[in-house]
């Protein structure tokens, strides 16, 4: 999917502090409410899709349904930090549209869980709609598509310099560890040990963490 600018510039550029924008369509198929049915009748319902500061985009009316059925695809720029926030109102002729459930999206999230390495290909996923007390409204089917950068791997919080992403050293060279209280256990890998290629001797391991503990001033106390 080709990247987008969110607005042309004289350099071509399509990217902004937030990141790369890119094209998604976002396609919302159906839903099934909990508890909607009136005194005489079903609600008549639609959906709301709003991507972080863009203008809303809204489906159809389904009238007197509980479990209503769009398929409507909608086409909106995002990055890989924006958020999709969806929403369920019952239509109302004389009053207010009433908020029947809603469920925000984290495309961070939906990247690292739902994707193929950032690419949707008619990606399927369920969400859980919240009404106003915070009760199960119900739920609400949607599907992706698109291409976004994959985000980069996080580094854990209390994990000093040259210790990243649950891993130690470079290359081909990963031993693995685990924090625990403060407290970093390496373990190597079977073919590290073994020997080979790109074994790791013991005196490298303890150069490599204690380098790492000394970059932060009073990791091991923590």
């Amino acid at each position: 999917m080709t990247a987008v600018p969110p607005s042309s510039g004289s350099n071509g550029s399509t990217s902004d502090s937030k990141g790369k924008y890119c094209q998604l369509q976002v396609q919302i198929v159906g839903a099934k409410l909990n508890g909607v049915s009136g005194f005489l009748s079903k609600p008549d319902v639609y959906a709301e899709l709003l991507v972080d500061a863009s203008p809303s985009k809204k489906t159809v009316v389904k009238k007197k349904t509980s479990s209503p059925q769009w398929e409507e695809t909608f086409t909106v720029l995002v990055t890989e930090s924006s958020v999709l926030e969806f929403k369920v109102f019952g239509k109302s002729k004389l009053f207010e549209d009433s908020l029947i459930g809603q469920k925000t999206l984290k495309l961070s999230h939906a990247v690292r869980k739902e994707s193929d390495n950032g690419k949707f290909d008619n990606t399927k996923v369920l969400l859980n709609l919240t009404g106003k007390d915070s009760s199960k409204a119900g739920e609400l089917r949607v599907a992706l598509t698109g291409i976004l950068p994959k985000p980069k791997p996080r580094k854990p919080e209390g994990v000093p310099n040259g210790v990243t992403n649950g891993e130690v050293g470079d290359g081909a060279q990963e031993d693995h560890y685990q924090l625990v209280n403060g407290v970093i256990s390496i373990k190597v890998s079977d073919g590290q040990q073994a020997g080979g290629e790109h074994a790791r001797r013991p005196e490298q391991l303890t150069e490599k963490l204690n380098r790492a503990i000394d970059e932060t001033e009073g990791f091991g106390n923590e």
